[in-house]
């Protein structure tokens, strides 16, 4: 298992709560500073084998696991999915 830190980056802070939701591999991260609630701009430091696709055919996949089974889709993705988040996460997993 990988180790990464959360952070929220509207109040800067790094101690979110984090949920696993059953039967997933989706965690979402919400901000508890008091007054912040943030849960929409949290950056994930989160490696290739951790990072969980949140929409789309490969939903509940991890990149890494794209890349090892469908190389097609991930280097489109890298090109052509519109959060840049997301498709730089491709990008360095083809690197």
């Amino acid at each position: 298992m990988s180790s990464f830190e959360i952070f929220c980056t509207k109040c800067k802070l790094n101690k979110p709560t984090l949920t696993v939701y059953p039967g997933t591999k989706i965690v979402r991260a919400k901000c508890n500073t008091p007054g912040c609630g943030n849960e929409d701009n949290l950056n994930h430091a989160e490696p290739a084998d951790v990072f969980v696709m949140p929409f789309g055919k490969y939903k509940g996949e991890t990149i890494a696991e794209i890349v090892a089974s469908d190389p097609n889709y991930a280097e489109w993705a890298a090109d052509n999915i519109e959060n840049e988040k997301i498709r730089a996460r491709f990008q360095e997993a083809l690197r």
